[in-house]
């Protein structure tokens, strides 16, 4: 169970650092064993069909058509425009689960200023103290909820903007040690060590 766990943590790094990509090792699938094998195998058979084909041996007539390295690229490039497509599609639909969250929180806080006002306006117009107490009360509570929202889309917007990737970018872009720019999302929260200043709270004028 426990090689199952950490078979299944998610890796985190700056997708567009192409050195980085390029030569990281940790997590990719360029620089598995059985990968490097079979590339160096097919690169082989490659070499090997081609020499054959331009010194014209006897063989060179059995490939008479290139139809098979077309079928190949045909099958990548299918492979490619719909994994491209599927993260553009997660993309917005992050997108627009984010513009449903802030719109159900709006439509919350609309809802509590319209049944506080109700009732602020109903127990002022009684007049007396214990009325009034309940007013201010209400009031009261008013201003804590405007607070509780205020506070959720602050942590809500500076998720968003010092998130996993943010901080991996922020790495890459201050040139941090070359083995601290890949880590995993376990890691990266309970790590105590913070290069990016991502826990540290705004500056205010």
């Amino acid at each position: 169970r426990f090689e199952f766990v950490n078979a299944a943590v998610m890796i985190l790094y700056h997708n567009k650092g192409f050195l980085r990509t390029l030569f990281q090792r940790r997590g990719s699938v360029v620089y598995r064993p059985s990968t490097l094998l079979f590339g160096l195998l097919l690169s082989a058979i490659a070499v090997g069909v081609q020499y054959v084909y331009d010194a014209h041996d006897y063989f060179a007539d059995w490939i008479p058509h290139q139809f098979a390295m077309q079928a190949v690229g045909a099958s990548l490039t299918f492979a490619v425009v719909f994994r491209t497509q599927l993260g553009w599609h997660r993309y917005w639909e992050a997108v627009s689960q984010l513009h449903f969250m802030y719109s159900k929180w709006a439509d919350a806080y609309v809802q509590c200023c319209a049944f506080a006002r109700t009732t602020i306006k109903k127990a002022s117009s009684k007049g007396d103290a214990a009325s009034k107490k309940k007013a201010q009360q209400v009031k009261a509570i008013m201003g804590e909820i405007e607070i509780n929202f205020q506070l959720m889309s602050a942590m809500a917007s500076h998720r968003l903007s010092h998130g996993d990737n943010q901080r991996m970018e922020q790495r890459s872009q201050r040139r941090v040690a070359w083995r601290s720019q890949v880590t995993s999302r376990e890691d990266l929260r309970t790590s105590r060590v913070d290069l990016t200043g991502a826990g540290a709270l705004p500056k205010f004028d």
